[in-house]
Order: C-alpha cells, then structure tokens, then sequence
C-alpha cells in the first residue's frame, strides 16, 4: 500500500444512506484534522445518460451535481477542509481510482437497507470496492446518524480468531487505536468448550494487549463463550452494547488463492452492524503502508 494522506474519501450519491455517511465523515475529521474528499460519480451508461445525449444536457446534469455537492459542503463544519470532485464512469471503478490517486486514509461508504424486508444489505459498489481497493473501507449504516450514539465513547471493537493470522489487524488496531485517539477492545470467541483451546487465546489476547500497550494505546481483552449464536452476530451485539466506535475486520488472509474473497463472517459483520466496520486487506510488507508503526518485539504475532 503507497504512503498514505490524512484524508476521507467521501462517495456520495445524495441519497439518504451517503447523508448519514456524510455525518459521519464530518465527525471523523473533526477528531483526526483530516481533509474531506467529497466524490460524485455520474455514470456514463446510468439511466438518465441513456436520454441524455447533447454536450448541453450533459452539462445541466454535471451543473446540478454540483450544486447539490455544494449543499453537501456546507453541511460540514467550517474549520474543516473539504474538497469536491465529479468523475465520469461505473461508480466503483472511479472510487477506486480516485483513492489510489489521492491515498485516503480511509474510504467512508454509506450501505443500503431495504424497509420492506427489514434487511440490511452492502451494495454491490460498496462490495466492490471493499474487495478491489487497497485501502481501508469504512461502511456505514444506512439507518443511524451518529447522533444516535455516544459520541464520547470511541471505542474500536478488534474481533481475533486463533486460526489465521492476526499480526496486521492487530497492527491496524494500533493505528487507528492511535488515530482515533481511541481504547482497543479485543474478543475473541471460544467456538469449541475444549480448555486448551481457552489457554491459546489467553495467550494470545494478552501477547497482543501488551504489544498494543506498549506503544501507547489503551487496550482490553474479553473472551466470549461458545454458544448457539453465529460469531458475526456476537461480535454485532457486542458492538452495540460497548457503543463502540468502530469495528475493524481483515475481509482477506494472506494466503487466499481466490484475490476478490471475503470470508463468511467478515461479510455478514459488514451487512448486519449497526456500528462502523473498517475493512482492511493483507499488504505486501516491502510496501510502505497505514500500518508501517507495528512493531513485533515479541516476535509471537
């Protein structure tokens, strides 16, 4: 991953789900001092392209873009720096290619949920990109604005599993730990009642608390006991009941042969929280990357 900037890409499409990511954003920058990259997408095959074919009714569509990105940079507060931009083609290719030109330290997306079923759903751009793109992801609910949380409260939710590697979402932990400004919560889920397995993720969770610690971020470990519910359901509730911040997941292993995997757990997590998830994905470690503060003194992660 390239050297990353201190900025927020912000996708917008003014319907209601990128309006509650937008307060979001607002939110988040006003923590971190980050600059708000504010992105519209008109797709060149979308449906009112289709009827619009003069440069002139071109140009009125590109005008009422931006009018309406204007009434969306008002909407932030005035200390911060906000951009704008409008580019042309399918919504997560130029997501994607904007972030690689501006290195966002992260890309904040709204997702859907429809009424009539009462189901959360990750739209097929926001999957896009969480796959595709190098950098972090951070996906909104499309039901709560953050004036539905405890603000002072910025907790990051860091879920461990034993059975694969862990070094870089702890690593992740730590820099938006640091970020953030923010108390690590680290759990872990007990999936068998065997002993041993309990002994591995207390020693584990522990290695891990004292890495995190040690440059200068507040942590805690809890493990959650094997029971009947799913593990992405535990970790949703256990979000919401710390109210927490964030919640930050690895949707990739290392060694996956399939490049645009997202695991079951890692997804349903992305559809169901009402909490942000930050998705992050495995880098080259011969790149400079968001997560170049890791250290392993311990060398056991």
């Amino acid at each position: 991953m390239p050297k990353i900037k201190n900025k927020i890409l912000l996708p917008v499409c003014f319907e209601k789900e990128s309006m509650i990511a937008l307060d979001y954003a607002n939110y988040f920058a006003k923590g971190t001092g980050a600059e708000i990259v504010l992105l519209h997408i008109i797709e060149n095959e979308g449906y009112l392209m289709k009827f619009f074919s003069s440069e002139e009714q071109k140009k009125a569509i590109k005008d009422s873009a931006d009018k309406l990105l204007d009434e969306c940079v008002h909407k932030f507060d005035k200390e911060l720096k906000v951009t704008k931009r409008i580019e042309y083609g399918k919504i997560y290719q130029q997501v994607e290619k904007v972030a690689d030109e501006i290195h966002p330290n992260f890309i904040l997306m709204g997702k859907t949920e429809s009424p009539s079923i009462k189901k959360k759903i990750i739209g097929s751009n926001s999957l896009h990109v969480i796959k595709e793109t190098k950098f972090p992801v951070v996906t909104i609910s499309g039901s709560k604005f953050i004036s539905d949380h405890d603000t002072t409260n910025k907790d990051i939710v860091l879920p461990l599993d034993i059975r694969k590697d862990t070094e870089k979402q702890i690593a992740a932990g730590i820099e938006y730990g640091k970020y953030f400004n923010s108390t690590v919560k680290i759990i872990s889920i007990l999936t068998t009642n065997s002993p041993a397995e309990e002994i591995k993720l207390l020693t584990l969770l522990n290695k891990a608390k004292k890495v995190i610690e040690d440059v200068g971020v507040k942590c805690t470990t809890e493990i959650i006991e094997k029971s009947e519910t799913p593990i992405y359901q535990k970790i949703c509730e256990y979000s919401v009941e710390q109210d927490a911040h964030l919640i930050v997941i690895m949707t990739q292993q290392e060694n996956d042969i399939t490049k645009y995997f997202i695991g079951h757990n890692a997804l349903k997590i992305i559809e169901n929280s009402v909490t942000p998830v930050l998705s992050i994905v495995p880098w080259e470690s011969k790149n400079e990357s968001v997560l170049n503060i890791f250290v392993d003194p311990l060398g056991i992660l």
